[in-house]
């Protein structure tokens, strides 16, 4: 019961990191602090009343499963702040050799 919504878990993480490092820090610990305090800590307390052993179990999908909902609300967030950034020029784009160089950088790392 513990692993029913545990594929949302990578996704989440992968949001923390993305978070940290557009220099978002303090949003990724927020929604980590969340997950664990705002979802895990009262389905904790509140399932294993209902269903014993097996809620203590189920605390831990739900705690996922809420968390994940609540990274798709950053992450659209998140996609709508870098949209909204400026592009490239388009005169830089065109100079001579700036895609090769480009691709040549992208290349390397």
């Amino acid at each position: 019961m513990a692993t029913l919504c545990l594929p949302i878990m990578g996704p989440i993480i992968i949001l923390y990191r993305v978070l940290q490092a557009v220099g978002q820090g303090m949003t990724a610990l927020s929604l980590s602090l969340i997950r664990q305090v705002g979802f895990f800590l009262p389905a904790l307390i509140v399932l294993p009343g209902c269903w014993q052993l097996n809620g203590v179990w189920l605390a831990f999908s739900v705690s996922e499963l809420l968390s994940g909902l609540l990274a798709l609300v950053f992450y659209a967030r998140l996609w709508k702040q870098l949209q909204t950034r400026k592009k490239a020029p388009l005169i830089i784009t065109l100079k001579n050799g700036y895609i090769i160089r480009r691709i040549a950088t992208w290349m390397k790392w």
